[in-house]
């Protein structure tokens, strides 16, 4: 498999179409293929820690600037890593949340940093933020960890941005969809959907294990 045209034929086979009677059209065949594929890319991005799917982007920060724009099509930051420039290797910072941003803002700020001893990052909207608000001691760049937004497909010779032992996963997903569609019977298709689903798991919780990613604890101070 690799094609939308390809995975587009073998999901009418699993939807058994030729006994069926073409019941949906190409254009419904895309929709059905890209909602099994948006699906099963969501769950692959959660599943695989190696980030099969992940891509990255540098940040450079301006004295004074707190907040400074996700890359374009970022649809979910996987984490962030201070750049050292001394060879000393980079360092994680902490993502904090709302509620931590606020008690940060409400007036103990420099308290809470000193208990913390280091910077830490908030999320907002598009937006990522940092605290302290970076100053002329705390310049430098920052390495952006994240899942790109899925691209639909919609050519006949667009290729999934997924490992080719997934797509059969896609075609059985748009199969199923189809069928549900014309309230028709799909225990079958679910069955071997489930058999599949849970053999790449198996495979990527073993990738997972066996090529486990180390990234240095962030230092007090950074």
């Amino acid at each position: 498999m690799g094609t939308l045209a390809t995975l587009r034929t073998a999901a009418k086979l699993y939807a058994d179409e030729n006994s069926l009677g073409s019941q949906w059209t190409d254009a419904e065949w895309n929709i059905f293929l890209n909602f099994a594929y948006q699906e099963l890319y969501n769950k692959v991005a959660n599943l695989d820690q190696q980030g099969f799917f992940q891509t990255s982007a540098t940040l450079n920060w301006v004295s004074g600037t707190r907040e400074y724009a996700l890359p374009t099509g970022c649809s979910r930051v996987v984490r962030l890593e201070r750049v050292v420039n001394s060879g000393t290797g980079n360092y994680v910072i902490p993502i904090i949340t709302q509620p931590e941003k606020d008690f940060y803002e409400g007036g103990v700020g420099a308290l809470y940093r000193n208990n913390l001893g280091q910077l830490v990052a908030y999320l907002v909207g598009s937006s990522v933020g940092f605290m302290p608000t970076p100053g002329v001691t705390e310049t430098g760049a920052v390495r952006v960890y994240y899942i790109p937004d899925l691209t639909e497909l919609s050519a006949s010779g667009d290729t999934p941005t997924i490992p080719t032992d997934c797509h059969e996963i896609i075609a059985v997903g748009a199969a199923i969809r189809a069928k549900m569609q014309k309230d028709l019977e799909v225990g079958a298709l679910s069955s071997l959907y489930t058999l599949l689903y849970t053999t790449l798991v198996s495979t990527i919780h073993a990738r997972n294990q066996a090529n486990e990613r180390y990234v240095n604890m962030t230092r007090l101070g950074e």
